[in-house]
C-alpha cells in the first residue's frame, strides 16, 4: 500500500513539474515574440499609410504670429511635409517648435524651394497656442484646425510619432514619422528628398551592441570635467552609421567619429560631464543609429563631489 502511495505521489509530481515546465516555455515563446513592440507597431503603420493620399481640408483659418491672416494656399512644390497635432497631453511638448525651426533653415539650405511645410494644428486653447507661437517667435504660418477636420478626412494613427508625413506633389505619403523626435527620420527624409534613397525605406539593417551601456564612475567632482567613454560594436552585416547622439541635459556633452563603422568594428563615444553640484549624478545618452532597436541608451551615474 505505501509503495502505491508513493508511486501515486511521485507520478503528481512529474506531473506537476511538466506542466510547469510547459509554462515557462510558453511565457519564453510570448516574451520572444514581444521582443520588439515598437518596431512592429512602426512596421505595420508605414505598411498601412505608404502610397495613401492626404486629404486637406477646405476653408480652414491660417494664421501668423506677426499678421492677423495669411492666404491658406498650399504652394505647389515637389515635396511637403505635414505635422498634425492634436489637444491631448502638453502642447509646448509636443510642438517643439525649436526644434521644427533648425529642421527647416537645414531643409531649406540642403533643397531651397522644393519643400512646403504644413502646420495643423487642433489647439485645446487658442491663447495658449498663441502664447507659444510668439514666446518661441515660430513666424511660418500655421493652420488652426479648431473641429479637427483633417484628422476626420484622414483618421491618423494614434501614436503622436505617427502624426508628421512626408507626401510628394500630389499629397500622396513617402514615409511617416517626426523628424523632430528621432534623426533617423530627419535623415531619411533628407534622403528621400535628395533621391538617394526610395520612399518607405528605412535604414535600419545592421545590429550594434555597447560593450557596457550603464557605466557608474567615481571620478566626478561638481564643476570639474571629466570623460566618460563608451565602446559601441557593429555586430551586423552592414556598416553602421550613427546619425546623432543626445543627451538629457547639457552636463553631458557627447563626441563620436562622424565615420561608418565597419562590420565587426567597435567606435568611441565620448561624453564629457560637467556636474553642477554635489549629490547623485545620473545621465541618460541616446544613440541614434542605423538599427532597429535605436535609439541605443547608454547611462552614466554616479556621486560627484
Amino acid at each position: 500500500m505505501l509503495i502505491i502511495e508513493n508511486t501515486t505521489i511521485y507520478k503528481l509530481m512529474r506531473k506537476k513539474t511538466f506542466l510547469i515546465s510547459m509554462l515557462l516555455l510558453a511565457v519564453c515563446f510570448i516574451a520572444c515574440q514581444k521582443k520588439n513592440p515598437q518596431h512592429e507597431e512602426a512596421k505595420k503603420t508605414v505598411t498601412e499609410w505608404m502610397g495613401k493620399t492626404i486629404i486637406f481640408p477646405d476653408n480652414v483659418s491660417c494664421t501668423h504670429i506677426l499678421q492677423d491672416s495669411v492666404t491658406s494656399t498650399i504652394a505647389n512644390k515637389p515635396f511637403k511635409i505635414l505635422l498634425y497635432t492634436d489637444s491631448v497631453g502638453c502642447t509646448s511638448c509636443k510642438l517643439r517648435l525649436f526644434d521644427w525651426k533648425n529642421i527647416m533653415n537645414d531643409t531649406d539650405t540642403l533643397f531651397p524651394g522644393k519643400v512646403e511645410y504644413l502646420f495643423y494644428f487642433h489647439p485645446k486653447s487658442v491663447k495658449e497656442l498663441t502664447f507659444i507661437l510668439k514666446r518661441d517667435r515660430f513666424e511660418h504660418p500655421v493652420y488652426l484646425d479648431i473641429e479637427n477636420r483633417i484628422n476626420d478626412l484622414n483618421s491618423f494613427p494614434e501614436n503622436q510619432s505617427y502624426h508628421c508625413f512626408l507626401l510628394d506633389a500630389d499629397n500622396k505619403v513617402l514615409s511617416i514619422g517626426n523628424p523632430s523626435l528621432n534623426p533617423n527620420i530627419r535623415n531619411l527624409y533628407k534622403q528621400i528628398i535628395s533621391g538617394k534613397a526610395e520612399p518607405d525605406k528605412r535604414d535600419s539593417n545592421t545590429t550594434a551592441e555597447p560593450d557596457n551601456s550603464n557605466i557608474e564612475t567615481d571620478v566626478l567632482v561638481a564643476g570639474m570635467k571629466s570623460k566618460i567613454v563608451f565602446t559601441l560594436k557593429n555586430t551586423g552585416n552592414a556598416p553602421l552609421v550613427i546619425h546623432d547622439i543626445k543627451s538629457t541635459c547639457g552636463c553631458a556633452v557627447p563626441s563620436w567619429e562622424k565615420q561608418a563603422i565597419e562590420c565587426g568594428k567597435s567606435t568611441s563615444i565620448t561624453v564629457e560631464t560637467t556636474p553642477g553640484q554635489s549629490g547623485y549624478f545620473n545621465k541618460t545618452i541616446k544613440v541614434y543609429c542605423n538599427t532597429e532597436n535605436s535609439p541605443i541608451i547608454l547611462r552614466i551615474s554616479g556621486v560627484a563631489k
